[in-house]
């Protein structure tokens, strides 16, 4: 008689298996735990690291100290080894915002240099005692005046040594040249070139670098697109004021619309209409 197949018969599990599947459901659960937790540690020490980070970075911001500019920017002044076109027309208060940032940050005890090509030593303390009343205050501006060649070679000679020829070493928190608009005039076709190499070793500073350009905001240049900032002053003959934008600044958000200001007796008093913060 042939074997019927009725079907394998369940077989029957074991106290021991049972604990193997009992153990392996509590060895994925701690699993799942651990994960969650691994994930909490790395959400917590990312939210501690970028607030680390922040404050660090907050260490190595430069106020400008203009009035009320630093409150036009989100960050409150600007990354160390900046370089920011002040541009304008004539008698817009380039020199002067320059000039303001300068003193600002040499009452707080930091230095500063200003390195003009158009002017001579003499008239810019002129103009900071008869108009400000900065003269004996500012030990710690140092003025040069350079000419535009003179500064060109002495770059090209020496390089990899241009800062510290120029006095600006690590403990120099602002500088201003004055104008590089009589570095385009001499080179030419050269000049965006130069200019280039020269914004690169600027950025090697830990000094915010300010660089005065004859020209309006109408007039796009390529300066603009090399630059970490843009500020934008105009004069406005009709209401005797001036007019300050922000055209561009990497290292924080900022208030777009111009505002206005006037030069005092104190320096540049800048305006900023209740509202217009972000």
């Amino acid at each position: 008689m042939a074997n019927i197949d009725f079907g394998t018969t369940p077989k029957k599990v074991d106290e021991k298996t049972l604990r193997k599947k009992e153990n392996f459901k509590e060895f994925l659960k701690q699993m799942q735990d651990s994960t969650q937790n691994y994930t909490q540690i790395q959400e917590t020490a990312g939210a501690e690291t970028r607030k680390k980070m922040e404050k660090e970075e907050k260490g190595f911001r430069i106020p400008i100290l203009v009035s009320k500019f630093d409150d036009m920017l989100e960050y409150g002044g600007v990354t160390q080894g900046e370089n920011i076109l002040i541009m304008g027309d004539v008698g817009s208060g380039k020199t002067t915002f320059c000039l303001h940032s300068l003193f600002k940050g040499a009452l707080q005890g930091e230095k500063g240099i200003f390195l003009s090509f158009v002017s001579s030593e003499a008239k810019i303390k002129e103009h900071m005692e008869s108009s400000f009343n900065w003269e004996k205050k500012c030990e710690n501006v140092k003025i040069m005046i350079k000419n535009p060649n003179e500064f060109v070679n002495e770059y090209r000679k020496g390089k990899r040594d241009f800062l510290n020829s120029l006095g600006i070493t690590p403990d120099v928190k602002r500088v201003c040249i004055d104008s590089i608009t009589e570095l385009e005039m001499l080179l030419g076709n050269e000049y965006l070139l130069f200019l280039r190499e020269v914004f690169d070793e600027f950025s090697q500073s830990r000094a915010v670098n300010y660089f005065i350009v004859e020209k309006t905001k109408k007039a796009f240049s390529f300066e603009e697109h090399m630059a970490d900032g843009v500020i934008v002053l105009s004069s406005k003959p009709e209401t005797e004021e001036f007019g300050l934008q922000i055209l561009k600044m990497e290292s924080s958000p900022h208030i777009k619309h111009e505002v206005l200001f006037q030069i005092t007796h104190e320096g540049i008093e800048i305006y900023i209409p209740t509202g217009m913060f972000h």
